[in-house]
C-alpha cells in the first residue's frame, strides 16, 4: 500500500478510527520518517494534555522530545570541522576520510538519544507512584526508537563503507550527496541503492517506526480515556476553593467504575483515535506531491 491507499483507508468512515490507523501503519506503506514524526506528535500531545491536567511533566520526558525534535528537522548540533582539516575528496584516501568523519558525526545522534530514551525510560517509573504514566512512556518510546533508527543509519554507513565493489568515484558521490542532506541524512541512501544494505536499512527503519507508531497512538489513547475516567463531571464537581484545590492535586484517585465513567473513557478514547487518524492524513497530503 502507498500513501495514496493509506490516505484512502484512513478517510474510510465505516471503518473505526483504530482499526484504520492499525491497518494503515501495517501495510507498510507509510515511510518510517513520518511515522516517527506521528508518533512523536502523539507524545508530545500526551504530554500537553498532561500539563493542561497541571501535572507538570518529568524533565527527562521533554528533554526526550526534544532531542528527538532536533533529529527529526535535521537541526542536530554537530561542530563542522576546520577547513583545513576537511578531507579532500579528490586526495589520496579523501573518500574514506571523508566517510569516517560522517560516521563520526552520525554516531552522535544515536548515543545521545539513547541515553535520554534511556533516562525517559527511568521517569515512567516516577510518574507510576503519582499519575498515570501512559504520557511519560510515550515519550521514552519515542526517544528510544529515533535511537534505534539513527543506530540503523550508522550501521548502514559503515556497510556502505567496507563495500569492496564501490569505486572511488562511488564513495565520493555518496559522500557528497549525505553530507549535502545534513546530519542523519544517511538513511537517504537507500533512495539512490537498490542493494541489500539499503533494502536492510529501510526494513529496520520501517520496523522500528511501525512499532512506535502503534505503541505510542494506543498510550496517548490510553492516557485521555484515563483522565477522562478520573475526572469529576460538571454537575458534581465542588466549586471555589475545593475545585481549585482539585485541580492543584497532583496523585489521581482511582477512576470511578460507574457506568458513566466508563462511557467517558470510551468517548475520550474514541476522540483521541479520531484525532490520530486526521494527523496522519494531513501527514501524508502534506507530503503528496503537488499536481
Amino acid at each position: 500500500m502507498n500513501s495514496k491507499g493509506a490516505l484512502e483507508l484512513l478517510a474510510d468512515g465505516s471503518i473505526a478510527a483504530e482499526e484504520r490507523l492499525a491497518r494503515a501503519v501495517g501495510a507498510g506503506g507509510i515511510p518510517a520518517s513520518m511515522l516517527l514524526r506521528f508518533a512523536f506528535d502523539c507524545a508530545e500531545r500526551a504530554l500537553e494534555k498532561e500539563r493542561e491536567a497541571r501535572r507538570e511533566p518529568e524533565a527527562a520526558s521533554l528533554e526526550a522530545l526534544r532531542r528527538v525534535r532536533q533529529w527529526l528537522d535535521e537541526r542536530w548540533p554537530w561542530k563542522p570541522a576546520p577547513e583545513k582539516d576537511k578531507p579532500s575528496p579528490g586526495g589520496p584516501f579523501g573518500s574514506i576520510a571523508m566517510a569516517d568523519a560522517m560516521l563520526a558525526r552520525n554516531l552522535s545522534p544515536a548515543r545521545v538519544l539513547a541515553d535520554v530514551g534511556a533516562e525517559a525510560r527511568r521517569a515512567v517509573e516516577a510518574w507510576e507512584a503519582r499519575a498515570p504514566a501512559a504520557a511519560a512512556e510515550a515519550a521514552a518510546i519515542v526517544a528510544e526508537t529515533a535511537a534505534e533508527m539513527a543506530t540503523a543509519d550508522a550501521d548502514a554507513e559503515r556497510e556502505w563503507k567496507a563495500e569492496e565493489t564501490w569505486t572511488d568515484v562511488e564513495l565520493d558521490a555518496a559522500m557528497q550527496a549525505a553530507a549535502a542532506r545534513g546530519p542523519g541524512a544517511w538513511s537517504a541512501k537507500s533512495e539512490l541503492d537498490s542493494g541489500a544494505i539499503a533494502a536492510r536499512l529501510v526494513r529496520r527503519r520501517q520496523a522500528a517506526a511501525s512499532r512506535a507508531a502503534l505503541e505510542v497512538s494506543r498510550l496517548a489513547s490510553s492516557r485521555a480515556a484515563e483522565d477522562a475516567a478520573a475526572s469529576m463531571t460538571d454537575e458534581t464537581a465542588p466549586g471555589g476553593f475545593t475545585s481549585w484545590l482539585r485541580s492543584l492535586w497532583t496523585p489521581r484517585s482511582t477512576p470511578n467504575d460507574s457506568a458513566a465513567a466508563r462511557a467517558r473513557a470510551e468517548q475520550a478514547r474514541r476522540e483521541e483515535y479520531a484525532w490520530q487518524v486526521a494527523h496522519l492524513s494531513a501527514l501524508l497530503q502534506k507530503d503528496e506531491p503537488e499536481s
